[in-house]
């Protein structure tokens, strides 16, 4: 998963060790070095050279900020020229990473915009698409702001006075690692028919199989108060929505890699079967397409022979992927109930288990 904060790391705040990156302030670095050591600094840095490396050594034990492993399918880094500078992940200010509440709530967001489209289409069908008739045949095109005109219809309505963004009634907090974890610098290429094309990029990203926790709730009180709002019972079942949209989206993804990568093929079957409606998939960050980040993909089941009948299919509809070197997917996140899983366990003890574990902490009468 990679989310950025739009900065980027560049060839004068890092140094190579091995195969790891270390980070460190370039402000820290002049403020440490006297006023000939400043010069020289200056000179290579207007003429594009990297920062002498005995001067950074010398000073890193105080300037650095954090280690960035490297992942192995990125070969022969100290000549690679082309690693000018990698975009940074967000982090709390203090090296740690974590995922905005934002994020978890856009892509819920989505989620539930695209299963009303999909469950109403016949109603707000028109909200995005124009019809025309050519030569007898009817076809469609996308609306321009389509998708902001359709989030303004399900998500905002009129109460006492004012207009109210329904997503409020969420309450979701910023997503932070189990532990310490270590960001992996990647490298990642466009996917364009069957090879990699394009300019290469670099990111931090976090590794797999990690666990971050948060908390999503809705205010039901708040919801409750909303007695004229038509799509409440979407709200409520959230994860059904997550569930429904990742498991479209898988499919139509299937569909593009069938043919060209069976290593992501079978990923994508994995993940079918990991997706349930209790603990469904999401899919956060950069790097992760439009589809999703969007309701095109509700379109493909909604409108027959689409990239015939849809005028600005190929505007709209992506031809290209982003992937890793290693023919990696990113952001494909499952959002598990720990909560419910805690009560389980709880109720697995027998009283004279439990007495004996409360009396660890509590007195027990």
């Amino acid at each position: 998963i990679h989310i950025g904060t739009g900065n980027e790391i560049n060839k004068f705040e890092y140094i190579l060790d091995g195969r790891t990156l270390k980070i460190y302030s370039l402000d820290k670095l002049i403020s440490l070095l006297n006023e000939k050591e400043i010069e020289d600094l200056i000179i290579d840095m207007e003429k594009g050279n990297r920062i002498d490396e005995n001067l950074i050594r010398r000073h890193l034990n105080f300037i650095e900020k954090y280690s960035l492993p490297v992942s192995e399918e990125i070969k022969f880094l100290s000549k690679n020229k082309t690693i000018q500078e990698f975009i940074k992940f967000i982090d709390n200010g203090e090296y740690k990473p974590y995922i905005p509440a934002s994020e978890i709530k856009g892509a819920v967001r989505t989620a539930i915009l695209y299963k009303v489209l999909k469950d109403n289409w016949d109603n707000l069908k028109n909200t995005i698409l124009k019809g025309k008739k050519i030569n007898g045949e009817l076809k469609f095109e996308l609306k321009e702001k389509s998708t902001k005109t359709l989030e303004n219809t399900i998500f905002f309505f009129k109460y006492s006075n004012t207009y109210i963004d329904i997503m409020k009634v969420f309450n979701v907090c910023d997503a932070y690692p189990e532990g310490d974890i270590n960001l992996i610098l990647k490298e990642l290429s466009i996917f364009n028919s069957k090879r990699l094309k394009g300019k290469t990029e670099y990111a931090e990203c976090l590794p797999k199989d990690i666990t971050f926790n948060s908390e999503i709730e809705i205010n039901k009180g708040l919801l409750g108060k909303y007695k004229n709002y038509p799509y409440k019972n979407y709200v409520l079942d959230w994860k059904k929505c997550c569930y429904e949209y990742a498991n479209d989206l898988i499919e139509m993804e299937k569909d593009y890699w069938k043919n060209k990568n069976s290593n992501i093929y079978d990923f994508l079957e994995e993940l079918k079967v990991r997706n349930t409606e209790e603990e469904p998939l999401t899919r956060l960050g950069r790097y992760t397409g439009k589809l999703s980040h969007t309701i095109l993909v509700v379109l493909r089941e909604k409108i027959k022979d689409l990239d015939k009948n849809l005028l600005n299919y190929k505007e709209v509809f992506p031809k290209t992927r982003r992937i890793t070197t290693r023919n990696e997917l990113l952001g494909w996140v499952r959002l598990e109930n720990f909560t419910e899983k805690n009560k389980n366990e709880v109720k697995s003890f027998s009283k004279e288990e439990l007495k004996k574990l409360l009396s660890k902490k509590f007195k027990v009468r």
